[in-house]
């Protein structure tokens, strides 16, 4: 178990390592540390840290400071031009909202893009404005983050006939080095002109190199707790596989590994991902958790004291 200057020392270095970040959910994640780690067997928590030490969050502050970041690469471009280009965003699958929408709005914000050059529906857009997208030459995708580069790549095959032709910028404030790979093999089988332009890039939390034991023993406990804590099979290693170690201001991807975020009856996450959550769904919490477990006490105490009152 960890004492509570190794606690401390883990959670100071975080807030440092991820400044500027002063929000709600890096106050959560102080103030619920000690409560969550201790939900974590002794054997995986040592695992479980390691991984922390690496994992990465974002303030909004700081993904401003990316989507400027962005925007002077991509228009240090010899032959780009502002004024040849769509600006849009990948959709839900679900048809919900989601975070590259709010990425391509702060985008268009923060550098006075002309709504008439941001595309909030890329179909409906080439279909309303056929003369004014034959005049575009380039089709910017804004994106929060990419695991490995599948949404993307399934836009690019139901759209080969709007993007053929035009040159592609997928233009993404984190992405993974198997996502790169992936849609580079897809853009050059579709002869597209595909350019991703990113901030920060990773590899699988497990191929790192940051466990001084062996990763296989270090993937087999990190495997062990989060069956023990409830993240489902599917969640453990994030979406597709991913591994991925990272947290936004406005949710968490599910390609991060699930210990971080999947919610369970009897494990709450610190980096919860935002869920369609009804009154009876509601995420465990340490203060729900323990307010339940006093009344599952309460009602076994009752229960004992009527039954030897019966006997």
């Amino acid at each position: 178990m960890l004492t509570a200057d190794q606690r401390y020392d883990i959670v100071s270095r975080c807030l440092m390592s991820w400044a500027p970040a002063d929000d709600e959910k890096t106050t959560s994640f102080e103030e619920n540390f000690d409560e969550w780690i201790e939900q974590i067997s002794a054997e995986a928590q040592p695992i479980v840290i390691e991984l922390l030490k690496d994992f990465e969050y974002f303030s909004q502050p700081k993904v401003n400071q990316f989507l400027k970041k962005l925007h002077n690469m991509l228009i240090s471009i010899q032959d780009f031009d502002v004024h040849k280009a769509i600006f849009t965003y990948l959709p839900s699958k679900r048809g919900i909202d989601n975070s590259s929408i709010e990425y391509l709005l702060n985008y268009k914000k923060i550098h006075s893009i002309s709504k008439f050059d941001v595309a909030t529906n890329l179909e409906t857009y080439t279909i309303v404005n056929k003369e004014v997208f034959k005049n575009k030459k380039h089709i910017v995708f804004i994106d929060d983050f990419c695991g490995s580069g599948r949404t993307f790549i399934d836009f690019i095959k139901g759209h080969l006939d709007i993007l053929t032709g035009k040159t592609i910028y997928y233009v993404i404030t984190y992405i993974m080095t198997e996502a790169i790979k992936n849609i580079q093999n897809e853009a050059t089988e579709r002869s597209l002109q595909v350019k991703i332009l990113f901030c920060n890039q990773s590899d699988k939390a497990f191929d790192k190199h940051l466990f001084p034991e062996k990763t296989e023993v270090a993937r087999e406990k990190f495997y062990q707790a989060s069956l023990e804590t409830g993240v489902k099979e599917d969640s453990i290693w994030g979406y597709s596989g991913s591994e991925s170690l990272v947290s936004f201001y406005n949710d968490t991807p599910n390609n991060t590994l699930g210990l971080f975020w999947h919610d369970s009856p009897n494990y709450f996450s610190i980096f919860p991902r935002e869920n369609a959550c009804g009154e009876n769904n509601k995420r465990p919490t340490p203060r729900s958790m323990k307010k339940q477990k006093t009344e599952r006490n309460n009602q076994n105490y009752i229960a004992h004291k009527r039954s030897a009152l019966n006997g």
